[in-house]
């Protein structure tokens, strides 16, 4: 699974890439996959998109946006 550090640099990161470079599935999958393997990583990937002015139009994006949502707690 894809893993992000919170630490690491955004600016090259697979995710910001893959949406500059319209790839926006491959960019969903990791961070589906960064977002399951960790609450920091969604927290991150939030952050960054909020942070970022080149990734603006993908903040409201309803896939985006499902993509990085809090998982359903079972109770």
């Amino acid at each position: 699974p894809y893993l992000l550090s919170p630490i690491a640099t955004w600016w090259f990161q697979a995710i910001a890439a893959n949406l500059l470079m319209g790839e926006k599935p491959t960019a969903l999958t990791l961070m589906r996959e960064c977002a399951a393997g960790s609450p920091l990583g969604r927290s991150t990937i939030r952050s960054r998109l909020a942070g970022d002015p080149r990734l603006a139009q993908f903040r409201d994006d309803p896939e985006v946006l499902a993509a990085l949502a809090e998982p359903a707690s079972s109770r």
